[in-house]
């Protein structure tokens, strides 16, 4: 709302950025529970990085580049402190063995980190700690110059591309100028002389030639904002922005068309994770049936572990039901369950339901239940069918909060015939297929420890001999207090 009143001028305009940005450093300083550690990350975000962008020369303002770089270094800051406190360490009874030590895993924010030591070791609050420069990888040889070529001569004449794509491409291309310098541009760096277009790149003006000149003069008369709040038609930049009154420049600003509409493929690897104030768990503990053909599915949800501070939330999908109307909502729709957090009782439970029986599934069912960090439960089967005798209740402590938690799958035969149980991992874990031969009114349990194999994620699926329309799925990542990694 202010970058729509200062586009009015109803308001003085100010570094957005920069004040998005000392918000955020604050927010992330106050995060730290150490007051030592809240200390050491002021002093090295505000009186090191925030001070130093805020004495840049001019009136310019903070480039995105320039922002990301000092959230980089400040999150880089907090992760090695993270990962000190989870070793028993703090800053300065850090050793160059234990600094060794993180810089052989795989780590994130190599070169910021290293910053941070030096820096560090500069204002004493670490001492003896070296970090080695790592050799540049990147390309070595001279740049393509054919292809360098190729891109100018389509940026000059296709015309399926947007003309501040081509201008914009080809003053990076022809004229070597950076992104950010692009951004900045303004309608004053642009001079019209009728018979040719200048342009001011430095201290003296450039004349451009044709094409470029013509797709110049094309953008200068249609470059309306992407937002049309504010005074679009008097922005002074040549490429506005997303934000009223502001230059393109953020990565959301600008979106190209993909050629073809397909799924984007996830970039490989994983990140540093913080861990998480939750614990969620759920399970499908059997079935009531009622007159004219009723059925529910009885659920129960949990929210339990010493770490767990913040609820937990559930959403519950019956994918056999036929699809619903707004009209029909809150009734029919899936069911939403916030779990409190339970850091004491190490089985408390909350019970729930969905309804599977006639017009719901008429005794077929397929539940999906999801909740955060890729929690994931997907339960089917059919009443009628054998299975409805077969039931795997997962649990991460048995008997009360033990030192950490522990996914055990407890395999339960109701039946009168034996049953055979069939454990297989999905993902994450390495471990064999396992199978539990369960005699009538009997049981088993499957334990796995998912933070020794894999960080604490799990993906299990369990079928049973006898009826295949019966399955149980188990997903979600398991909390110890400590930082972990993605899945």
């Amino acid at each position: 709302m202010r970058s729509v009143l200062a586009a009015a001028g109803a308001l003085p305009a100010r570094d957005e950025r920069l004040v998005k940005l000392e918000r955020w450093i604050t927010a992330a300083i106050s995060a730290r529970e150490d007051p030592g550690e809240r200390q050491i990350l002021h002093g090295y975000a505000i009186w090191h990085h925030l001070r130093r962008l805020r004495q840049r020369p001019g009136t310019t303002h903070a480039t995105h580049l320039q922002v990301v770089n000092v959230r980089c270094h400040v999150t880089a800051a907090a992760s090695f402190l993270d990962w000190l406190a989870a070793q028993g360490l703090a800053l300065s009874s850090c050793a160059q063995p234990d600094l060794d030590r993180w810089a052989s895993g795989d780590i994130t924010y190599r070169d910021e980190t290293a910053h941070f030591v030096r820096w560090s070791v500069t204002h004493r609050h670490a001492s003896r700690l070296t970090f080695g420069a790592v050799r540049w990888d990147g390309p070595r040889g001279p740049h393509d110059g054919e292809k360098r070529w190729d891109d100018a001569r389509r940026l000059l004449h296709d015309d399926t591309l947007t003309t501040s794509d081509r201008v914009a491409g080809l003053l990076l291309l022809l004229y070597a100028q950076r992104i950010a310098s692009i951004a900045k541009l303004t309608t004053g760096h642009i001079r019209d002389h009728g018979d040719r277009v200048e342009i001011m790149l430095g201290t003296a003006p450039v004349v451009l030639p044709e094409p470029l000149a013509g797709l110049v003069r094309e953008l200068l008369a249609t470059r309306p904002g992407h937002a049309a709040i504010g005074r679009p038609g008097t922005t002074p930049w040549l490429f506005p922005g997303g934000r009223p009154g502001q230059p393109i420049g953020e990565p959301r600003s600008y979106h190209p068309v993909p050629a073809n509409n397909v799924m984007p493929v996830q970039e490989p690897g994983t990140k540093r994770a913080r861990p998480l104030p939750y614990q969620p768990s759920a399970n499908l503990d059997g079935f009531t049936f009622g007159s004219n053909g009723a059925v529910q599915a009885k659920l129960s949800f949990s929210n339990n572990g010493p770490h767990v501070s913040k609820a937990s939330h559930f959403s519950v999908y019956n994918n056999v039901a036929p699809d619903v109307n707004i009209a029909d909502y809150p009734n029919n729709f899936p069911g939403q369950y916030t779990i409190d957090p339970s850091p004491t009782i190490w089985n408390k439970t909350v019970p729930g339901s969905a309804e599977i029986g006639a017009g719901r599934g008429d005794g077929r069912y397929d539940l999906t239940i999801v909740g955060l960090n890729r929690f994931l439960r997907h339960f089917t089967g059919d009443v009628s069918a054998p299975g409805v005798t077969a039931q795997v209740t997962a649990a991460y402590y048995q008997g009360g909060f033990g030192p950490k938690p522990m996914l055990a799958l407890k395999l339960t035969n109701s039946g009168k015939e034996a049953v055979t149980f069939t454990v297989t991992p999905n993902y994450y874990s390495k471990e064999p297929v396992r199978t539990y031969h369960v005699h009538a009114h009997g049981s088993a349990t499957h334990v796995v420890d998912p933070l020794v194999s894999s960080n604490g994620w799990y993906d299990l699926s369990v079928t049973i001999s006898g009826d295949d329309s019966w399955s149980r799925r188990y997903v979600g990542h398991l909390e110890d207090g400590k930082a972990s990694i993605t899945g």
